[in-house]
């Protein structure tokens, strides 16, 4: 009786299939985590627009006398939630930052740097405040955008969402 063995050759084929199959699932699932890292970025900013609304309706702290959301837009992005003291001092919640490696970027309708949502506390009223441009709309859309790494300017983003707040109503909507 000969037993048969598999050839060197046959191994080291199967060897390369197995990786050009790894790579290929590799390749994938960086897609998937940027698009994940995307999801939860706009998310993040969606909530903290919506929990700024809430603690200023519910007015449980009468030291404040509101809260706000602050978007800076410049690279690589910033928000930071806030009560604000009778005396005008801020008194920071939570801030979030983006990550200058992840292409992401906070964009706006208004050309504005920074961006302001602040919330009145204990009543349902909200001003959009903006810096560096005028604020004549009763509406302010804040987006995130995030582009393919090391494309030029100019090129179209690989993912885009954004939500636009009412002053009348405060209250986020998803684009």
């Amino acid at each position: 009786m000969k037993l048969r063995g598999f050839t060197i050759i046959e191994l080291i084929i199967v060897i390369a299939i197995l990786l050009i199959l790894a790579a290929g699932a590799f390749d994938g699932t960086g897609g998937i985590i940027r698009g994940l890292r995307f999801s939860n970025t706009f998310n993040k900013m969606v909530l903290m627009v919506q929990q700024a609304r809430s603690l200023a309706v519910t007015g449980k702290n009468p030291d404040l006398k509101s809260y706000e959301v602050q978007f800076n837009f410049t690279a690589p992005g910033s928000m930071v939630l806030q009560g604000i003291r009778q005396d005008d001092t801020p008194q920071e919640i939570e801030r979030f930052s983006l990550d200058s490696q992840t292409n992401l970027e906070f964009t706006n309708n208004l050309n504005c740097d920074p961006a302001t949502i602040r919330f009145l506390n204990g009543k349902a009223e909200t001003e959009l405040i903006c810096i560096g441009g005028t604020l004549s709309s009763p509406l302010l859309t804040i987006g995130l955008k995030e582009t393919a790494s090391g494309a030029p300017a100019g090129t179209a983003p690989t993912h885009q969402k954004s939500f636009t707040i009412h002053r009348a109503a405060g209250i986020p909507q998803i684009n």
